[in-house]
Parts: structure tokens; C-alpha cells; sequence
């Protein structure tokens, strides 16, 4: 199980708490900045590596005393992996709107920006995918050649 490093781990090691002149050579003044780093944290750091590397695949973390949010110890990586929504989060409880709003709310703006005048619904009611203007030109012809034709 991870351990914090604590008050006790640090008693004693590096500069805090040596007099302004310590009296040390070069070298044990080295020694003694360099000693929280390598006597504690080095140390710490590696244990916290061996832990979660003894966990198979992306279980590791379970390894080192994770807690899942509903109180149990488990595979945390799994469950942020899982994209089925385990918290039951809707768009409401978060403030958020849903596909229909946004697909309104678009609506709404392409409408009152006048973009309306030139969309699909408008001019294509009958999802026939054609060119309005050429559909329009190619039926006045028709009908000047149907009058022209006495067809009319």
C-alpha cells in the first residue's frame, strides 16, 4: 500500500535546520542537499513504481489503495475507461442541453439570421436533392414549350 512521506521520513535530512556556517566540506555539503532527494523521495518514488507495476495490465492502480466513487476498492482505469455511463450523468443534471435543444437552438439561429431562406427544409420539403434554380429554369421551359406546342 502507498505511504505518504512524512515529518518523521525528513527529521534529520538536508540543509533545514543547520547553523548558517555548518562547518561541512564541499563535498558533505553536497552530501547533505542532496539527501532529502535520494534518502527519501528516490526511495518513495521507486516503491510507488514497483506498486503499481506489480498490477497486471491497467490494474496497477487497484494495487495502491484506489477507491472507486461509490466507496469500493477496485480498478480505477477501468472504470474511467467506461463509456457506459456509470454515474447516470444527463445533460439536465449538468446544465447541459440536450441533442434536441441543440438541434433547435440551431434551427432557431439559422432561421432568424435569414440563413433559413436558402436551407434544405425550405426548398427541398420533398428530399429530392435537386438544384432549386435549374429545377425552376427547366420548368419554365417545359411550360413555354408545352404553350408554344398548343399542349396547354
Amino acid at each position: 500500500m502507498l505511504t505518504k512521506i512524512t515529518e518523521a521520513d525528513l527529521e534529520g535530512k538536508g540543509v533545514i535546520g543547520l547553523p548558517d556556517t555548518p562547518g561541512l566540506s564541499t563535498a558533505e555539503m553536497q552530501e547533505k542537499f542532496e539527501e532529502t532527494a535520494r534518502a527519501v523521495l528516490v526511495p518513495a518514488f521507486n516503491r510507488l513504481v514497483e506498486e503499481l507495476a506489480s498490477g497486471v495490465g491497467i490494474a496497477g492502480a487497484s494495487h495502491v489503495g484506489a477507491v472507486l466513487p461509490d466507496g469500493s476498492a477496485g480498478n480505477l482505469q477501468q472504470h474511467v475507461l467506461d463509456k457506459n455511463n456509470p454515474h447516470g450523468i444527463t445533460a439536465d443534471s449538468i446544465g447541459a442541453m440536450t441533442a434536441q435543444q441543440v438541434a433547435e437552438a440551431i434551427a432557431g439561429a439559422v432561421f432568424d439570421t435569414g440563413a433559413a431562406d436558402m436551407t434544405k427544409a425550405v426548398y427541398d420539403t420533398r428530399n429530392r436533392r435537386l438544384d432549386v434554380y435549374q429545377y425552376t429554369d427547366d420548368a419554365i421551359a417545359a411550360a413555354i414549350t408545352a404553350a408554344l406546342n398548343g399542349e396547354v
